[in-house]
């Protein structure tokens, strides 16, 4: 009998146990424009950086919506601008890419020059940091090779017998 209260107890406890479930990936899609560096707009508002640019989605949400997302306006620095309305299955992939097109409007080298000028500055940047990295860590050597001279050449062991000296005088 107590075999048998023991097995319907451990059964019921396993049965309401809670079960975790993971939370989807989620959903990325690669905006790129074409000429690269428009600044990208969803709902009105500017994102952060230029295209190419990877946006994250809620699957679940997308899927509620019919796999549409919301709008994305791509608008290069020549005023030229498109306005698209991404449609994806997220049942397919959980990884996107949605080429944007500038339209066939008077402009497109300026796009092209600023775009080139903007990677050009970015190099210029990747470049200005990689030195200061480069100066921090041959600073700090110098440092550490100054201290380990000092240690090494007995220097602190004399300083530490001069006041000692000094101190057993008083």
């Amino acid at each position: 009998m107590r075999i048998l209260f023991l097995v319907v107890l451990l059964l019921s406890g396993c049965a309401s146990a809670p079960v975790y479930t993971p939370p989807p990936p989620q959903l990325r899609i690669t905006f790129i424009t074409d000429p690269p560096g428009a600044v990208l707009y969803q709902n009105g508002v500017r994102l952060d950086g230029y295209a190419p640019l990877t946006l994250s989605y809620d699957p679940n949400a997308t899927r509620k919506l019919g796999g549409n997302i919301t709008e994305v306006t791509a608008r290069w620095q020549s005023g030229a601008s498109i306005t698209i309305k991404p449609h994806i299955n997220p049942d397919e992939s959980y990884s996107w890419t949605q080429t944007i097109t500038r339209p066939a409007i008077p402009g497109r080298d300026i796009d092209e020059q600023v775009e080139a000028m903007r990677q050009q500055q970015q190099a210029q940047q990747i470049q200005q940091q990689q030195q200061y990295q480069q100066q921090q860590q041959q600073q700090s050597s110098e440092s550490n090779a100054a201290l380990s001279n000092i240690v090494n050449s007995g220097v602190l062991s004399n300083i530490g017998q001069a006041l000692g000296g000094a101190l057993g005088r008083h």
